[in-house]
């Protein structure tokens, strides 16, 4: 899914998460930090990404990018397009 803004991507990944409770027992950290944000500070976005389902290009976008438009393939980190196949994901905490 498209979020039109870094804020909106962060109220998403609240969500899939429960709750900034929920994220913040994910991340470690306290549930007033996680309230604190505007947007995703940069040293939690690949977490938050993993943990919630929302690209880093959409958490923020200043340091990863904007998101490649909707029908298209962007390079992954290794160079190929597309995604990889027969690698395990990331594991996905509960709630998200």
């Amino acid at each position: 899914m498209r979020h039109a803004t870094p804020e909106d991507a962060l109220v998403a990944a609240v969500q899939a998460a429960g709750s900034f409770s929920a994220l913040a027992r994910m991340l470690g950290i306290t549930p007033q930090a996680v309230q604190q944000w505007r947007i995703v500070p940069a040293a939690k976005a690949l977490q938050v990404a993993q943990l919630c389902g929302v690209s880093v290009q959409e958490l923020r976008p200043d340091i990863f990018g904007s998101p490649a438009p909707a029908g298209t393939t962007s390079l992954s980190a290794g160079g190929a397009a597309g995604p990889v196949t027969g690698v395990p994901g990331p594991a996905v905490a509960e709630g998200c």
